[in-house]
């Protein structure tokens, strides 16, 4: 597969995210294009955009030992 070009097409006013548009040439000799919509290195001022994830608790929450039975009230 040949190299990709990328080039902004169009870029939010304060640096959210771009627009920008993907062009090459395929498997087979077929050019195509398409335009996606990216965030940025310089994301959201507010902290939205890169909001941390928290990692996620051990065993899924549960707690750890052996196979779950059903409760006999």
């Amino acid at each position: 597969m040949a190299a990709e070009t990328r080039r902004v097409i169009w870029r939010h006013p304060r640096g959210i995210y771009e627009t920008v548009e993907v062009s090459g040439t395929g498997v087979f000799g077929v050019p195509y294009s398409y335009r996606e919509t990216v965030y940025t290195a310089n994301r959201d001022t507010r902290g939205v955009a890169h909001k941390e994830i928290q990692p996620a608790p051990p065993n899924g929450g549960r707690p750890a030992g052996g196979p779950r039975t059903k409760k006999n009230h």
